[in-house]
C-alpha cells in the first residue's frame, strides 16, 4: 500500500453515517487504498480542516468524485473508512518517528564514545648475547655478582620517545584521563612507564637549566 501524510486536525471522531455512496467493502474486508486515493485523502484533509461540519463525510465525497473524474476504479469510500485510514497512517508515522529517534540516540551515543585504537604489542626482548650469564654468576674472588641489565621494556626506542612527546603535547594536564590516553598513544609502554619517563625528562631538563645557570656565574 502506498503511504500518504495523515491529515491534520487531531484524532478523527467516529462518523455518524457513510458518505460518497457505494461501499468499499469486499465481504468483511475493506478494499485496499490505491495511490490515487491516498493522495486525494491528503489533499482532501487540507481542503476540509478540523472544525468543518461533517468533515470526514465531505473528504470521502471529495475522494469519490475525483476518482470518478479520473475514470479509475472507484471503491466508494465512506467516512468510516476515511477515519480508519487516517488513524492507520498516523500510527505508522508515529512508529517511524520513534524508530528514527532511537536510531539518532544510538548514533549519538556511539559518537560520544570514541573507539580506542588497538594497542600495539610490546617489543620482543632482544636475545641474550654470549657471555650474558656472567651477570647471574658470582665474580671470581668471592665478589658480588654484577647487577643485571635493565629489562627490555625499560628501554625506549626513538619511535616510542617520539610518540610520548607527541602525546604529551596532544594531551595537556587539563585533559581528563591524561595518562590513560598517553598510554594508548605510545606503543609497547604502560601508564607507569610513561609517567616515569616523563619525570626523567623533566628532571633532565631541570638539571640542564641548573648547569647552564651555574656556568654563567
Amino acid at each position: 500500500e502506498a503511504e500518504a501524510t495523515p491529515p491534520p486536525g487531531g484524532e478523527p471522531a467516529a462518523a455518524a453515517a457513510p458518505a460518497g455512496g457505494g461501499s468499499a467493502l469486499i465481504g468483511e474486508r475493506r478494499a485496499p487504498w490505491t495511490e490515487t486515493e491516498l493522495a486525494l485523502l491528503s489533499k482532501g484533509s487540507n481542503k476540509f480542516p478540523g472544525g468543518v461540519v461533517d468533515r470526514w463525510g465531505r473528504i470521502a465525497d471529495f475522494i469519490n468524485v475525483e476518482v470518478a473524474k479520473l475514470q479509475t476504479e472507484s471503491h466508494g469510500r465512506t467516512a468510516d473508512e476515511v477515519i480508519a485510514k487516517t488513524r492507520d497512517l498516523r500510527k505508522e508515522l508515529e512508529k517511524r518517528a520513534a524508530r528514527q529517534r532511537e536510531q539518532r540516540q544510538q548514533r549519538a551515543a556511539a559518537a560520544a564514545t570514541p573507539a580506542a585504537p588497538p594497542k600495539a604489542a610490546p617489543p620482543k626482548p632482544a636475545p641474550a648475547k654470549a657471555g650474558a650469564q656472567r651477570f647471574a654468576a658470582p665474580a671470581q674472588g668471592g665478589g658480588s655478582a654484577e647487577p643485571p641489565p635493565p629489562p627490555a621494556s625499560a628501554e625506549w626506542s626513538a619511535e616510542q620517545q617520539r610518540a610520548l612527546e607527541q602525546a604529551l603535547a596532544r594531551f595537556p594536564a587539563s585533559v581528563e584521563d591524561r595518562w590513560d590516553r598517553i598510554e594508548e598513544a605510545v606503543p609497547g609502554k604502560t601508564r607507569a612507564e610513561c609517567v616515569s619517563r616523563y619525570k626523567q625528562i623533566v628532571a633532565a631538563l631541570k638539571a640542564k637549566k641548573a648547569a647552564a645557570a651555574a656556568a654563567k656565574q
